[in-house]
C-alpha cells in the first residue's frame, strides 16, 4: 500500500495546481521525498510542511530568494525573522488600508451632503474659524493659474489640499480671498487674518456654474434677511468647496454665510 502523496494529491491538499508545485521544484524550494521507478513524484510530511510555508510566504509577497534561504538552509532564527518581517509588512499595509478607508468614508459623507440639495435658507451653528488672507483682489482680475500659483506659495500642492476657499465680502462689496488657518502650516502664520466667530449663521448652499450669478444670489440672501427681520452683522462670507468640481462637470457648490445675533 502506498504511504506517500502523489503530486496531484499534494496539490489538492492546498487547492493549487500541480504546475505550481513543479514551479517551486524548479526554483529549488521543494524536492519530492522520492521519485519512484515509474517517474511519479511522491511526498511526505516534511514536503507538506515546506509547501505550506512556501504558500504562506508567497501569499505575503516574500521574495523567492528569501524563501529559498529558509527552506534549504533551515535555521529557526531565520524562520522567525522572515515571519516577523512579514508581520511588520502586514501591519503597515493594514495601516495604509485604514487610512484609505478613512479617506473614502470622508468622501462618502462629503458627497452625501450634496445629494438632492435644495437652495434653502437656514440657520446653522458654526465653530470659530481663523481665515488667512491669500488674495486681496477683485475675482474678475485673476485666473485659476494665478490662484494655483498663490496656494503653492503656502505649501499646498493642489486645490484638494486647500479644500475650501473663502470669499469675504466687505461693506463696500470688495472681496478678500482666504483659506482656513492650519497651525501646522508655518507659512500661513504671518498672513493677515479674519476671524469668523462661533455662533449662529444664516446659510444657504447652492450649485453654480457661472460666477456672475453670485452677486444676484447674495442680493437674494440680503433680501431674505431683511424681510425676515433677522439681525445680522459682519461680512457676508462665501465658502467655495473646491473639491466639489468632481461631483458636477458644470460648476461647484457654494455656501453663503452671515453671522446673526
Amino acid at each position: 500500500m502506498r504511504k506517500l502523496l502523489t503530486i496531484g494529491e499534494l496539490a489538492k491538499s492546498f487547492d493549487i495546481s500541480t504546475s505550481q508545485i513543479r514551479f517551486y521544484e524548479k526554483k529549488g524550494l521543494l524536492t519530492p521525498k522520492i521519485i519512484d521507478e515509474n517517474g511519479y513524484r511522491l511526498y511526505d510530511f516534511r514536503q507538506l510542511d515546506i509547501l505550506e510555508s512556501i504558500l504562506l510566504f508567497r501569499d505575503i509577497d516574500i521574495p523567492i530568494k528569501e524563501i529559498e534561504k529558509v527552506v534549504n538552509n533551515y535555521d529557526i532564527k531565520d524562520y522567525l525573522d522572515i515571519l516577523m518581517k512579514a508581520e511588520n509588512k502586514l501591519e503597515e499595509e493594514m495601516r495604509l488600508i485604514r487610512l484609505k478607508k478613512k479617506e473614502i468614508k470622508e468622501k462618502i459623507n462629503h458627497v452625501k451632503k450634496y445629494i438632492d440639495i435644495k437652495e434653502e435658507i437656514k440657520i446653522v451653528n458654526m465653530d470659530r474659524k481663523i481665515l488667512k488672507i491669500v488674495l486681496d483682489t477683485d475675482p474678475d482680475d485673476f485666473s485659476i493659474k494665478e490662484m494655483y500659483d498663490e496656494i503653492r506659495k503656502y505649501g499646498y500642492s493642489s486645490f484638494s489640499d486647500v479644500n475650501d476657499m473663502y470669499g469675504v465680502i466687505d461693506e463696500n462689496g470688495n472681496t478678500i480671498f482666504a483659506i482656513e488657518y492650519d497651525e501646522k502650516n508655518k507659512s500661513l502664520y504671518d498672513l493677515e487674518e479674519i476671524i469668523l466667530h462661533e455662533g449662529p449663521y444664516i446659510s444657504t448652499i447652492m450649485h453654480m456654474s457661472d460666477y456672475n450669478l453670485m452677486e444676484e444670489k447674495i442680493e437674494h440672501i440680503k433680501k431674505v434677511i431683511k424681510e425676515s427681520r433677522i439681525s445680522s452683522h459682519g461680512p457676508i462670507v462665501v465658502r467655495e468647496d473646491l473639491s466639489s468640481y468632481s461631483l458636477n462637470s458644470e460648476g461647484s457648490y457654494f455656501e453663503v454665510l452671515q453671522k446673526i445675533k
